[in-house]
């Protein structure tokens, strides 16, 4: 579990420093602050400098172009334009980020542009990991910057297709219907079956089971049984929240012993059952041993999280919130004990007006 965070030069970050971090850390601040970036800087990080995990960011912000050879349909590849990971957004010989954290030992990533051998050709990226096997790889760039990527999957909306196991990604798209087909199949008949349906139960208690069907004739789809009923229901008719809740259960499930990362976590659901899902993600990571990262616009998801405090003090070691504020150098930490506080004083989680 990280203990603590510094990013430098990656994206729009000049330096910001994290000196602590918890089990459940919830990242507020304004538009264009840098949430998303520091969730995928946490990415590259655990990754150890991976390539998967390296392009995931960009493949998502779709910073990519496809490759169709000599105009033919079939894709063979992305071009990722791989200088938006760099502060300025430029590729020089001197572009370069470092990510450095702590988990009882330094762990520590850096990537930059380096000259190929000397050699009259495009300069290369070299990537740099204290915790790799291979601590230092250089990877080829093409003319104009950018670095060809053959994914393992088209996916885009998969928090797993792209990265190792220990650490996931759930996006604001949330996962898409066939990524949490092949989840759900991990997860049933499990034991961690009975934690999904509680969670679906937050937003409708009538639920009695649920199971992915259509497997031959699209990606897949989820049906729910209701208590008293022999039809069945779509999970897509019952809205976007219980959808939201399912991703995050599962993932919650498919992330013991690592880290999950969640960009919006509030995405799809109502202030009504927040203080629930918080009561879901907290419970959830302290008895399977996951860390978890999420960022928020939202005053009413800080609410929900500080009245989960008031009526279960217990959480209090494990939940920090952090403020990211544009052109700060470290970001302002809260504990559990000051939510209520914070949360009555409408602290503008959105950032200064």
């Amino acid at each position: 579990m990280l203990r603590s965070l510094r990013i430098t030069g990656f994206r729009d970050f000049e330096r910001l420093s994290v000196e602590r971090l918890a089990r459940v850390n919830l990242f507020v601040g304004g538009n264009n602050s840098g949430k998303t970036s520091l969730l995928e800087a946490v990415e590259i990080l655990l990754g150890c400098g991976d390539i998967h995990a390296l392009v995931a960011g960009s493949l998502r912000r779709q910073e990519t172009m496809e490759v169709h050879p000599d105009g033919r349909r079939q894709y063979t590849h992305e071009e990722v334009a791989i200088c938006h990971l760099f502060r300025g957004h430029k590729l020089v010989p001197a572009s370069n980020f470092r990510l450095e954290g702590d988990d009882g030992e330094p762990r520590r990533v850096e990537v930059g542009v380096a000259p190929r051998d000397g050699e009259p050709r495009p300069p290369g990226l070299y990537v740099h990991s204290n915790r790799s096997a291979e601590p230092l790889s250089q990877l080829a760039l093409g003319p104009d910057g950018t670095l060809a990527y053959v994914p393992q999957s088209r996916s885009r909306d998969s928090p797993f297709a792209e990265q190792k196991d220990g650490y996931n990604f759930i996006t604001t798209a949330g996962v898409g219907v066939g990524p949490l087909v092949r989840l759900w199949d991990e997860v049933v008949l499990s034991p961690d079956e009975a934690l999904v349906l509680d969670a679906l139960r937050i937003i409708e208690p009538r639920i009695a089971r649920i199971a992915a069907v259509d497997r031959e004739v699209s990606s897949g789809a989820f049906m729910l049984l209701m208590q008293g009923s022999r039809s069945r229901t779509p999970l897509g008719s019952m809205g976007d929240g219980i959808r939201r809740l399912f991703a995050l259960a599962i993932c919650l499930v498919r992330s013991a012993g690592g880290t999950l990362l969640i960009d919006e976590i509030d995405t799809g659901l109502h202030h009504s059952v927040m203080v629930k899902m918080w009561k879901l993600v907290v419970e959830t990571a302290q008895r399977l041993d996951v860390q978890v990262f999420a960022t928020t616009h939202s005053l009413d998801c800080l609410d929900a999280l500080a009245e989960l405090y008031q009526t279960q003090p217990t959480i209090q070691d494990s939940v920090l919130l952090h403020r990211v504020e544009k052109g700060r150098d470290h970001t302002t930490i809260y504990t559990a004990d000051e939510l209520p506080v914070i949360a009555e004083s409408r602290l503008e989680v959105r950032g200064a007006r």
